[in-house]
């Protein structure tokens, strides 16, 4: 597999094409406990409410308006055969 970035690494900030933050609810704790996640995890707790369920992993993309290098691939993360 071959790795590609967006944009070199000394891009400054103004210039991003996109941002992609991983995990910004760890690196950012005022991220946790928002009111999506509080919906969310009250209907988790309405569909499913034998089992114990959490967050597993976050992220969120930025991408400028009309930026023709803000380029995120369709694709599928963790996949698994059944």
């Amino acid at each position: 597999m071959r790795l590609r970035r967006s944009q070199p690494l000394d891009t400054k900030y103004e210039d991003f094409q996109i941002v992609n933050a991983m995990l910004p609810r760890k690196y950012h704790p005022a991220l946790q406990g928002n009111v999506y996640e509080r919906r969310a995890a009250s209907v988790m707790k309405q569909l499913f409410p034998a089992d114990k369920m959490g967050i597993d992993y976050d992220q969120f993309l930025d991408k400028r308006p009309a930026a023709p290098k803000a380029v995120f691939a369709w694709h599928q993360d963790m996949a698994c055969e059944l």
